[in-house]
């Protein structure tokens, strides 16, 4: 992702679950960051895979009354 952004001479890349690729309709998702991966958190085990340190974190929002994830 940060690679992507830079390339395009962004500051910021995020990743999105819950919106449609193709029409950008919120479709909602049950994505949960939180999901064991060896026995911790998703998030605490890519945190742990990416080198040099990437700073990135997950937000979850509802919008239109669906579950969005963010990973920014």
């Amino acid at each position: 992702m940060s690679n992507s952004a830079a390339i395009m001479g962004k500051k910021f890349a995020y990743f999105v679950w819950g919106i449609n690729d193709k029409n950008h309709e919120i479709v909602g998702t049950s994505f949960n960051c939180n999901q064991d991966v060896n026995h911790e958190p998703l998030k605490h085990y890519l945190a742990r895979q990416f080198s040099p340190d990437i700073n990135f974190t997950f937000e979850e929002l509802l919008m239109e009354g669906k579950r969005i994830v963010l990973m920014c």
